[in-house]
């Protein structure tokens, strides 16, 4: 890999999008030939490593975000996990603008949500993920009350969030401490 492209690469956990390639100086026959060749491999469209590089969880979210683009970040489960609750991740979760269109990605879930604040997203490792109040309201829509109930009790344990009510779906008020 070309020098810059390399530390455009270190800094996303090894992963790159095309017009970072580009970018970088590679034409796109250069590019084209490095993923024939194998040199290459193909994360997500649009989206690769370098074949010697080792794949994993940290690779697989760098990835998502490359290819929703600047106004994702990570969610839902996803984001719970990054966040030490005590919940599985199935696939990886983000939240992007409802106006961004997304071909769909087996193991990526989009989710468009009506509103997304500034205050939302906050970077942990070097990724935009939602804060742990905003992951908590994601996760109320989609986990069952136990589940639910264990995650916001992760979360106060981690002193993510402070909980003032009865942890139940949907009737919580909560303060997110800022945590970075």
């Amino acid at each position: 890999m070309h020098a810059r492209l390399a530390a455009v690469a270190s800094a996303q956990h090894g992963v790159f999008t095309r017009a970072q390639a580009m970018a970088a100086g590679f034409s796109p026959g250069q590019v084209d030939h490095r993923l024939r060749s194998k040199r290459w491999r193909r994360v997500l469209p649009r989206v690769y490593r370098d074949a010697l590089d080792p794949a994993g969880d940290q690779v697989a979210r760098w990835a998502a975000v490359l290819w929703a683009g600047p106004d994702s970040a990570l969610s839902h489960t996803t984001a719970a996990v990054m966040w030490g609750l005590p919940v599985v991740a199935f696939g990886t979760e983000l939240v992007v603008s409802r106006r961004r269109a997304l071909a769909r990605v087996p193991g990526i879930f989009v989710h468009r949500p009506q509103r997304l604040d500034p205050d939302d997203v906050q970077l942990l490792d070097g990724l935009p993920v939602t804060s742990p109040l905003r992951t908590l309201i994601d996760l109320s829509a989609v986990l069952d009350d136990a589940d639910f109930e264990a995650a916001l009790e992760g979360a106060r344990s981690r002193d993510l969030v402070i909980a003032s009510a009865t942890p139940t779906r949907g009737r919580f008020r909560s303060a997110a401490r800022r945590t970075g």
